[in-house]
């Protein structure tokens, strides 16, 4: 399939894009917290959830998800009606209520363990609020209900993306029993069900609210899954990165890096490094990452086995089947989704690896990681 690639030159008008969205939904999401916090109990939950939603917006980053609605929705950027600002609006704050689990599973923003129970329900008020407040958008009932399904659905299967993270892939020993091809099964699911089900809720519910047919319908999907899933791995990756470089932040929070080794949780870099016959054996990766020592010898023996390559040739397989299906939106707003894939593509964490040596051989298109990914596809969305 010949796939349109974005000119280099309109890029700025897609960030441009981006900001202006983000700016609408920022101001959109200050006046919706306001009807949160007035109708929630004043219970440690609904405190944690609005503290996460004022640093995200304060925060003033560009959001992906309002963008990736307004795209999938077909609607522009700068005419949009009071109902998509709206829908869009909740489609970030659905992923802070997610993040707000992921958080309390983590014990991440937690001093404390016990502290993960308002972490917990923080984000379960904050997707209850957010299905009320699609009940009370001006729109057809039948749009309404369609979102709300396509949402929750999918972020229902983030929860069971959670599952996977304290389950199976919390268990390193046995994992290291598995074949690799059956543990590549169980993180490609992981991935698509944390970062990819998360994306394709939101364009189906853009597709919902456009009236898509059925071939942009499924070409939306698929973008949203496969997209979703490749972040998650870039996510995974960004967790080795440094968290600044010539003063300039490049990598996470320093109390999210090295987040998976401290909970046990087996990701594809760290599985790469711990069957090379040179590793340092599960036992001494795990839960070992409380200090500067110890950080510092992980990242090298990553760096020295190769570890990244085979998570970015994931990520660049998920990307391109996405590109692929996007050939169904050869429109203005499949451009917007078109310029999102070429930004992750020459994503500053990639950058960095390569600068540093921590890739060792050039990217290329991985037949077998492509085939893994279109059985989940075929096994998940058919």
């Amino acid at each position: 399939m010949n796939c349109k690639e974005p000119d280099e030159p309109s890029l700025a008008d897609y960030f441009s894009a981006m900001r202006l969205v983000s700016q609408r939904a920022d101001a959109e999401m200050a006046s919706m917290m306001q009807v949160f916090i007035a109708n929630a109990s004043a219970s440690e939950s609904s405190r944690a959830a609005a503290r996460l939603v004022e640093r995200r917006r304060m925060s003033g980053r560009p959001k992906l998800r309002p963008l990736i609605f307004y795209a999938s929705a077909r609607t522009r950027a700068e005419s949009t009606s009071a109902e998509v600002l709206s829908i869009a609006t909740i489609c970030e704050l659905i992923n802070i209520a997610t993040y707000l689990l992921n958080l309390s599973l983590d014990h991440k923003g937690a001093h404390r363990k016990n502290e993960a129970t308002p972490q917990w329900l923080g984000g379960i008020l904050l997707q209850s609020f957010c299905s009320r407040a699609i009940d009370n958008l001006s729109l057809p009932q039948a749009v309404r209900v369609g979102m709300s399904k396509a949402l929750f659905r999918g972020f229902g299967r983030v929860a069971d993306g959670l599952g996977l993270d304290i389950g199976p892939l919390s268990d390193p020993a046995t994992i290291m029993r598995r074949s690799r091809d059956e543990f590549l099964k169980l993180y490609i699911a992981r991935c698509g069900l944390l970062g990819g089900a998360s994306l394709e809720a939101i364009c189906t519910a853009g597709a919902e609210f456009a009236g898509s047919d059925d071939q942009r319908r499924r070409a939306q999907l698929v973008y949203g899954v496969m997209h979703g899933l490749a972040l998650q791995v870039i996510n995974d990756i960004a967790d080795f990165v440094p968290v600044t470089r010539s003063g300039r932040s490049v990598g996470k929070d320093l109390s999210d890096q090295f987040a998976d080794l401290r909970n046990c949780r087996m990701t594809l870099p760290v599985y790469e490094l711990s069957r090379h016959p040179q590793s340092l054996g599960v036992g001494l990766l795990f839960g070992r990452t409380d200090n500067a020592i110890s950080s510092e010898t992980i990242t090298t023996a990553l760096k020295e086995v190769d570890a990244f390559g085979a998570a970015i040739d994931l990520a660049q397989a998920a990307d391109s089947i996405a590109l692929e299906h996007l050939e169904a939106c050869d429109d203005e707003f499949g451009e917007l989704l078109r310029h999102s894939l070429h930004v992750s593509r020459s994503n500053r964490f990639f950058g960095y690896l390569r600068q540093n040596g921590y890739l060792h051989a050039p990217i290329q298109s991985n037949p077998a990681m492509r085939e893994m990914l279109i059985k989940y596809l075929t096994e998940w969305y058919n």
